[in-house]
């Protein structure tokens, strides 16, 4: 049986030659070219004597006219093929090695076959009938996103790849031109072009457009599998306009028309809770994508965070900057074995999600990463870690502190990545990543009495007998204070006190700058802190007495100067650490 190939070309001369290449020892060649201006023309001559222009599909139609309708080019092309059997395969496109030995050995009494097309740039795929007999009751229809009158065809392994293609950067709305003339001319014979227009709407951040023309396209759609991409769109809209509830509601309703649809899992999953979002992947993970329209593989980054108890939230913390610079781009979560503290939001505890499915989220990670004080290597807690994975440790409290100086005990820390998140903890080359912070509410203004807060996590920590003994100082001296201490407080109400205060006093114990500071700061409230880093002010003496000296030596006026001063450093060191982190994953990858 004779085989022929059918292509339609414009401006296609950074591809075509790829193309044909692919399709070499195909019996009869047909290209026809809808008004190219580079050397496409040339090229094609070189394969085949078979090369025809045609411009009735454009607007006007010449040459130089708007592109305006891919079923009337197609079917001037497969007009001209002599061909048994046409495979149709455009100039961007490649066929698998060895396709057209593989397409012979399954022309039998098939109308149709279905090939499974793959972008290269984002591994979508998805199924369409590329080889048909020549039949005049078989032809494309379509002006934009095309598609064969003779049904999905008979399904197989052979795969087309298609790449970018310059002409799309010339004409980049060539697809949403065409398929809004095509509504605005056919309002009542247009379902399909609704879909389509959606997702043009979609990819360019016109999500309000997206809206309105994906509810008209619901109401009208009897096609199961294109209904329920359609409902992922009509999520993934609401959720950019901030409207959370009707984005979970649309996720559901795609998982209704199709439970085994692995995107709609997934999107479920991002908008629910932390704990709830790691089993919605897991489901995700196993789902088989059986009747899904278009299938888009999730080949994001993976890194999951682990840590024996984060005190501070700061893992959390990490994994929220990360989510928030991406927008989702790096999937990144983070468990705990134990919750947080004093109401602070942290990873989801391990057992409440699931250990199974931790460990099935651990297996499909390309990078742990370790917040916490002690080192784990290939095991954390009867989870282990496969030896394929990135390992990164952060370190940020006082139990690495006290273990510093033993060089056996750094040298557990084998990560292909080490940071530290205060700089008392520098280690010769480990890293410095401070702590993400991201609540930056200037609420400083002179009062009428100095405020001076105190919340410590833990009194013995903090030197909270020493700043007590301070403040006794300053009250001997006759200077009119008011002075809030306060521990064991949840986080909420740590929050609304110091941002009312004067001043924060951290701690005057360990030679860092920590979460609480950071807090204040991001108030605009200055903070004293035992440090020699001029993020803060420090006193010149780990004593009392020193500390009380530096508050009585501070005027309204320096009060004002170091809010305004500490207001923007702590913005330039915090604010930027989800970029920080983002770039650092991708970097530990390539």
């Amino acid at each position: 049986m004779k085989l022929s190939a059918a292509l339609i070309v414009r401006n296609s001369s950074d591809v075509l030659e790829r193309c044909l290449k692919s399709i070499e020892g195909i019996d009869e060649l047909v290209i026809v070219d809808t008004g190219s201006d580079d050397n496409t023309i040339e090229i094609a001559k070189q394969y085949t004597d078979k090369v025809f222009t045609y411009y009735g599909c454009n607007k006007p139609q010449t040459k130089n006219g708007l592109f305006m309708n891919f079923a009337d080019a197609r079917n001037q092309a497969l007009s001209q093929c002599t061909g048994d059997y046409i495979l149709t395969i455009d100039a961007d496109e490649e066929l698998q090695p060895g396709g057209i030995q593989a397409i012979r050995s399954r022309l039998k009494t098939q109308y149709a076959l279905s090939i499974l097309c793959i972008s290269s740039r984002t591994g979508e795929e998805h199924r369409q009938p590329r080889v048909y007999k020549n039949d005049p009751a078989i032809y494309w229809k379509g002006a934009a996103h095309n598609y064969l009158t003779c049904g999905p065809g008979e399904k197989t392994g052979i795969t087309i790849t298609y790449h970018f293609n310059a002409q799309k950067k010339k004409d980049p709305d060539r697809t949403l031109r065409i398929l809004e003339n095509w509504i605005t001319n056919n309002p009542r014979n247009c379902t399909r072009e609704l879909f389509y227009v959606s997702k043009e709407y979609n990819k360019r951040g016109l999500h309000k457009k997206a809206l309105k023309v994906l509810r008209r396209y619901l109401r009208r759609t009897k096609f199961q599998p294109e209904k329920a991409d359609g409902y992922i769109m009509l999520s993934r809209s609401y959720a950019a306009l901030g409207k959370i509830h009707k984005a979970t509601n649309s996720a559901m309703a795609a998982i209704n028309l199709n439970p085994d649809c692995s995107e709609a899992l997934r999107l479920a999953g991002d908008l629910s809770g932390d704990v709830n979002r790691a089993k919605w992947r897991h489901l995700a993970d196993k789902a088989t994508n059986t009747g899904v329209l278009f299938t888009r593989p999730d080949n994001r980054p993976r890194v999951t965070m682990l840590s024996t108890d984060d005190w501070a939230g700061s893992g959390y913390r990490i994994c929220k900057a990360v989510r928030s610079y991406t927008g989702g781009r790096i999937d990144i979560e983070a468990y705990t074995l134990r919750g947080g503290h004093f109401g602070l939001l942290t990873g989801s505890p391990i057992d409440e999600v699931g250990r199974s499915i931790i460990q099935e989220r651990i297996n499909n990670s390309d990078i742990i990463h370790y917040k916490g004080d002690y080192p784990h290597g290939r095991e954390f807690h009867g989870l282990t870690i496969p030896s394929d994975k990135k390992i990164i440790y952060t370190v940020s409290g006082s139990d690495f502190r006290r273990n510093m100086d033993n060089p056996e005990f750094i040298e557990q820390f084998r990560g292909d990545l080490n940071t530290y998140m205060t700089k008392d903890l520098h280690v010769d080359g480990w890293e410095y990543m401070p702590q993400p912070y991201s609540l930056f509410d200037y609420r400083w203004k002179k009062g009428k009495k100095l405020k001076i807060v105190h919340i410590p996590s833990d009194p013995s920590k903090k030197g909270s007998a020493m700043i007590e003994h301070a403040m006794e100082i300053l009250a001997a001296k006759g200077i009119d204070f008011e002075y809030i201490y306060r521990t064991g407080i949840p986080h909420h109400e740590s929050l609304m006190l110091k941002r009312d205060a004067s001043i924060y006093i951290d701690q005057m114990v360990y030679s860092c700058v920590a979460n609480a500071a950071y807090e204040a700061m991001g108030f605009g409230v200055p903070v004293i802190s035992w440090s020699d880093d001029d993020i803060v002010m420090s006193p010149n003496q780990q004593t009392a007495e020193a500390l009380a000296e530096l508050i009585e030596s501070l005027t309204w006026g320096d009060l004002r100067l170091q809010s305004q001063k500490q207001f923007r450093a702590v913005q330039l060191r915090c604010g930027g650490m989800g970029r920080r982190w983002s770039d650092t994953y991708k970097n530990l990858l390539t």
